[in-house]
């Protein structure tokens, strides 16, 4: 019998312990090509996220944990957070928080567009499914699987860059099979027929060459010249994706060879922390130089000089010419930056015909709605 003089214990009735089952959506990710499931943020995260917020470093770190906590279903080789930081690009980060906003925001958003022709204002209700496309790159296992299955079924399916790829890693294999063997330093391999050939003939890189200039000829380095690497199952996957991959740019005019790459959020992170208090315009700057691996330049005595420290980067950065900082910026964006999801419509101006295109950040627009919410 009921005790009225005690109010019952909610938890008794079930009210305080039901398990809410939240709607997945999944996500494959366009740079590194591995598959999560990722869940709606409650309550409490968005308001964790929006009262916590200090600063610009602060937003990007709360951002990747409550990504990481979202995440309901995630690739095997992903154990830990260190895991998903050190194989997640800020591309990849894009495509998941993605579907992260749509589980939690929703599909439909009203926005404000102003012509940019005559600044008239309307305000338009965007289907964010509708402006969703991706460019998925082409080097990453799942995308080369995809296409051998699509190859064994439809035969005439041909698609030059995947085929380009897919020669790429018959190459790469065929290298690591030579340095197991003891391969002797005279001998490198020519990428056109894969045949032995003398190592007075230097082949260049695919990958290390800029502008038709050769940067690097790629030799084949005996067993113990070759670099030791951990043989854990995501070092083998980094080396195997394009996180490893680096593209050497001559820049014309300070005469510096520039070393661009995909940095993961671990590489994000790590330049976060020089400066955890630093304003957003400082960090701006900062994170300009996260793609430069390192740069090379020559001295006076003829000794080729390696730059890898993030803040002698960012000083050497600061210094170039602004033609060279361009060709950097292109360099990146046509070998990594272009593989990503875009969010983008074109409407019509009623007033004056113009035809306009709205493009979405959606990272700005994440923490918009966390903000008003």
């Amino acid at each position: 019998m009921t005790n009225f003089r005690k109010p019952p214990n909610p938890i008794e009735y079930g009210i305080f312990n039901i398990k809410i089952d939240y709607p997945e959506y999944t996500v494959v990710t366009p740079q590194t090509g591995l598959e999560y499931g990722v869940r709606s943020l409650s309550v409490s995260e968005v308001n964790r996220i929006k009262s916590s917020i200090t600063t610009p470093s602060s937003a990007v770190k709360l951002m990747n944990e409550a990504i990481w906590s979202a995440i309901v279903r995630k690739p095997s080789i992903v154990k830990n957070f260190d895991d998903f930081m050190r194989l997640t690009t800020d591309k990849d980060r894009e495509a998941l928080l993605y579907g992260i906003y749509l589980e939690t925001f929703g599909n439909e958003k009203d926005f404000t567009l102003t012509c940019r022709n005559c600044g008239t204002e309307r305000l338009s209700k965007i289907i964010l499914d509708n402006c969703f496309s991706i460019n998925a790159y082409p080097g990453s296992e799942s995308m080369k699987n995809q296409y051998r299955v699509v190859k064994s079924i439809e035969k005439d399916t041909l698609d030059p860059t995947m085929e380009e790829e897919i020669r790429k890693e018959s190459l790469k294999k065929l290298r690591e099979n030579l340095i197991k063997q003891n391969l002797p330093s005279n001998v490198t391999v020519d990428d056109s027929i894969n045949e032995l050939i003398p190592e007075s003939t230097d082949i260049p890189s695919d990958d290390n060459m800029m502008g038709g200039e050769p940067i690097e000829p790629v030799r084949i380095k005996p067993k113990d010249e070759a670099e030791e690497t951990e043989s854990d199952e995501v070092t083998e996957f980094i080396k195997n994706s394009i996180i490893s991959s680096e593209t050497k740019v001559s820049l014309p005019v300070s005469k510096f060879v520039a070393v661009v790459f995909q940095p993961t959020l671990k590489d994000e992170d790590e330049l976060l922390n020089k400066l955890p208090f630093g304003q957003k315009k400082q960090l701006d700057l900062l994170t300009e130089t996260v793609i430069l691996k390192r740069f090379e330049l020559t001295n006076q005595n003829s000794e080729l000089i390696k730059i890898t420290s993030r803040m002698d980067i960012y000083e050497q950065y600061q210094n170039l010419p602004y033609r060279d900082k361009n060709i950097i910026i292109d360099a990146y964006r046509d070998n990594y930056g272009q593989y990503s999801i875009s969010l983008s419509t074109t409407w019509l101006c009623t007033n004056c015909g113009f035809d306009n295109t709205m493009s979405l950040d959606l990272v700005t627009q994440f923490f918009r709605m966390v903000a008003t919410s």
